[in-house]
């Protein structure tokens, strides 16, 4: 109690300064703030000597967040349609001018330019089009959190509304629960999976839904096409037949040899339960 009274008293004095309510005052650990600019400033002040960073799927969100920020700065979005979990050919693609220039860590990992992102729409040209491709369907999505954030800000840029996170699956979710401790990232999920990635030279949206798509499958299952509810077609004429030549079952019943043998073992043991 006199740790929570210390609080509180911390919390009027700090809302004192800052001319507001002490309820509008909120601790935090700071812990998710330092990471997030320790690795950043580690970044940019190395960038020089190299732009790989290499983390795990197991690390702390903070982390996965700010190496997802440092890794993708610019914006590119690609949409797949799948019923019954088939792709139907229906997608969506845009590239999108991100108003700002392209920092050369976020160029090496996506190849576009400054010059070709000027000549693309903003978010707020796409935006109708896109929401109306998405409809009311599930969104399939890796890191659905990182990117969710980035689409959400833009909608509410422009006065719409949010994306829902009930409406998301996440396969980045599905992938550490069916595999605790193991990679999870697209790349490695491929990987496990036997699905050719091998165009992946640099991250590009559409590619990037078109192998999730593939992940996704494998993630819940893999593809039923249909629910088996079918008429079972009638046996084959010639079933009977191959059954009939299946060849019957040898005999197994022991030899004199292994019958004498036996016997022989079975009267150097004391009351053995055979002759009982």
């Amino acid at each position: 109690q006199a740790a929570a009274d210390a609080v509180e008293r911390a919390r009027g004095e700090v809302a004192t300064l800052l001319f507001s309510k002490p309820e509008e005052i909120v601790w935090t650990s700071g812990a998710t703030e330092a990471i997030n600019l320790a690795l950043k400033g580690a970044a940019f002040a190395r960038r020089s000597r190299g732009v790989h960073i290499v983390t795990s799927p197991l690390e702390h969100k903070a982390v996965l967040d700010s190496a997802g920020w440092l890794e993708s700065q610019g914006f590119e979005i690609g949409c797949i349609e799948l019923v019954n979990h088939i792709p139907t050919g229906e997608v969506f693609h845009s590239y999108l001018n991100p108003g700002r220039g392209m920092s050369r860590d976020a160029f090496a990992v996506h190849g576009l330019d400054d010059a070709f992102l000027a000549k693309q729409k903003a978010f707020a040209d796409i935006a109708e089009a896109f929401l109306a491709f998405v409809g009311r369907a599930a969104l399939v999505i890796h890191n659905a959190d990182f990117d969710l954030k980035f689409i959400n800000h833009e909608l509410g840029l422009i006065r719409r509304g949010e994306l829902e996170v009930d409406r998301v699956i996440d396969t980045l979710e599905l992938a550490r629960h069916k595999f605790p401790g193991a990679p999870a990232s697209l790349d490695a999920l491929c990987r496990r999976f036997g699905i050719d990635n091998s165009a992946r030279v640099r991250h590009g949206a559409l590619l990037d839904a078109e192998l999730l798509s593939c992940v996704y499958v494998e993630l819940i299952g893999g593809r039923q096409p249909a629910l088996g509810l079918q008429h079972e077609p009638a046996p084959r004429a010639d079933a009977e037949a191959d059954r009939a030549a299946i060849r019957p079952p040898r005999p197994h019943a022991p030899s004199p040899h292994e019958l004498a043998a036996h016997a022989a073992f079975v009267a150097r043991l004391e009351n053995p339960i055979w002759t009982r």
